[in-house]
């Protein structure tokens, strides 16, 4: 398309070409522009159901809505289009309801119960949620109850800028009742072929009895980035710099590449890398090491055969830190599934 447009700029189908190959690619900012371009010339259907389907990807569900009343079809097929574009947005914007339980247990005996609610809701380009979660913890000497309630908001401000934050109330009880405020703000930038966001935390950690018991919050600022930098390569990677109540601190650096063999089924193989240090060990219930160092490779796989999918991913790899003076070094290999 790029070679017939430097013949003939004005060629209205290289145009098309081009603006659906850079959406199939899921470079949406760049693709909305083409079919901008396309539009200014004339109404055209493949152009305005194109910048609808942007819109829609960039989180503008006001806009595609707006933009996809002004599609004509002419034909059976056209028509059948503009129907799939419109059930597409309303699975967007249709309010949602999650629930949860999960049981965690492991060689330490903690045991704990989880059980979570999430509704959310689109008012006009703002996506709302409302998230509540009860938590019972135990591990043989004391037992723990968490509750978490907190409101969030997120919304694109133009379509290279999103922002979001929330606010949200813990109450965390074992031997008493200890109330506390929690609360995030993220902003993140699309550049290149992905997006590099950065975000401001605050929370209550509750994922054992123990810390219940410690009351530790832990406040974390950091940044991340996404890069999918072509339709088969992503890579992705991030720094968070961890403030703990107990007066201790910590770095935690990620990457991970990873390559699309096949499409569908999906089938990724990748590669995982983790840097992790604390200052020092405060005994407080956590996993808080020096240099910690992970190598990881993995694959993974998923297929979806509507109403079913299916997830399984495996890796291997090697880690090595150091915890209370004594320094480990082992192979490691682990996997996880779900079907839904």
């Amino acid at each position: 398309a790029d070679r017939v447009l430097k013949e003939s700029s004005d060629d209205s189908q290289a145009l098309i070409i081009k603006a659906d190959a850079l959406q199939w690619q899921g470079r949406y900012r760049a693709a909305a522009p083409v079919y901008r371009e396309i539009l200014e010339r004339g109404e055209d259907f493949e152009a305005r159901k194109g910048l609808s389907y942007c819109l829609l990807a960039l989180k503008d569900p006001t806009g595609a809505k707006d933009s996809s009343r002004i599609l004509k079809p002419a034909s059976p097929r056209e028509r059948r289009e503009a129907e799939n574009l419109n059930n597409a947005i309303d699975e967007l914007v249709r309010p949602r309801l999650d629930l949860l339980y999960k049981h965690y247990t492991d060689s330490d005996d903690n045991d704990v119960d989880r059980y979570g609610m999430s509704f959310g809701w689109w008012v006009r380009n703002f996506r709302t949620d409302l998230h509540y979660r009860h938590t019972e913890a135990r591990d043989g000497t004391r037992d723990g109850r968490a509750e978490d309630a907190a409101l969030s908001a997120y919304t694109s401000l133009v379509p290279t800028v999103g922002m979001g934050g929330g606010l949200g109330f813990n109450q965390v009880k074992v031997d008493k009742s200890e109330n506390s405020l929690t609360g995030h703000f993220e902003l993140d930038f699309r550049v290149f072929k992905g997006n590099l966001g950065g975000i401001f935390s605050s929370e209550i950690l509750t994922d054992t009895a123990e810390l219940m018991e410690n009351g530790i919050r832990m406040t974390t600022a950091g940044f991340s980035v996404y890069q999918a930098v072509t339709g088969r390569v992503i890579l992705t990677g991030g720094y968070k710099r961890k403030y703990f109540s107990d007066e201790n601190r910590a770095h935690d650096v990620q990457f991970a590449s990873e390559y699309k063999v096949t499409l569908k089924p999906q089938v990724r193989i990748g590669y995982r890398f983790r840097f992790l240090d604390f200052e020092r060990q405060s005994f407080s219930g956590f996993f808080d090491p020096n240099d910690y160092i992970a190598n990881r490779f993995f694959s993974s796989l998923y297929l979806e055969r509507k109403p079913l999918s299916v997830y399984s991913e495996f890796f291997l790899g090697h880690q090595h830190f150091r915890r209370y003076g004594a320094s480990n070094s082992d192979f490691i290999l682990g996997g996880s599934g779900s079907v839904g």
